[in-house]
């Protein structure tokens, strides 16, 4: 793609796809480094448009351990595009190398850094929504560290004045459904203990190589 962003960020070979739209490997030129550029389509439903809301999500979350760095969001055409810190392989990806069969060891370090990610997350009055083993991910350069990705249905748990909101039923199912929480499924608004309790699905699932639910989902 011969495209150059904010004249500096070069778009150079596609890395993914997903049903938001497309990642690229991108390259910039001016502190000569691999960034991560996410594109998003803007034909489709405005309703399913995420991109712009999630760089705003991460810039309200600032700079945090295990949270990639966001360099900078441009519309230019049909296309939203977000500049980012490239990140490697997902649990999910590392799993299946791994032949399904983390250690008990490998878990419980996955365990301690996920829910230090989500303490962080929420001392931001975000929730993520979203938990699952593909939106974990090792740095590049540092395999021991994760980082928490991809914001498109993160949602603030407190008013303006930071005061909870109240619990809310008849809400739509979000995220997730394989490590949706039951509050979830069930349409209650979700809160801190849904992101909980999405980890928690997902250790087991790590751990057994299957949830009781996996095949209804």
């Amino acid at each position: 793609m011969d495209l150059i962003l904010h004249e500096r960020y070069k778009l150079t070979k596609r890395i993914g796809k997903g049903s938001y739209g497309e990642v690229w490997e991108g390259y910039d030129t001016i502190n000569q480094i691999i960034v991560a550029i996410k594109i998003e389509d803007t034909t489709k439903n405005p309703k399913e448009l995420q991109l712009r809301y999630e760089y705003n999500v991460y810039s309200l979350i600032g700079q945090l351990v295990g949270f990639p760095t966001t360099y900078g969001f441009t519309t230019v055409g049909n296309n939203n595009y977000m500049i980012m810190e490239p990140v490697g392989y997902s649990l999910e990806q590392l799993y299946s190398i791994c032949s399904k069969n983390f250690s008990l060891k490998t878990v419980l370090r996955i365990a301690d850094q996920a829910i230090e990610r989500l303490q962080q997350l929420h001392s931001r009055y975000f929730i993520h929504r979203d938990i699952k083993p593909d939106n974990f991910v090792i740095g590049i350069g540092n395999e021991n560290k994760l980082y928490l990705i991809d914001f498109g249905l993160a949602q603030r748990f407190v008013d303006r004045n930071n005061r909870i909101l109240p619990m809310r039923n008849k809400c739509q199912p979000t995220g997730n459904a394989r490590y949706a929480s039951l509050n979830n499924h069930l349409g209650c608004e979700q809160s801190r203990r849904d992101d909980l309790e999405g980890v928690a699905y997902m250790l087991i699932y790590f751990l057994t190589g299957t949830l009781p639910w996996v095949n209804a989902c």
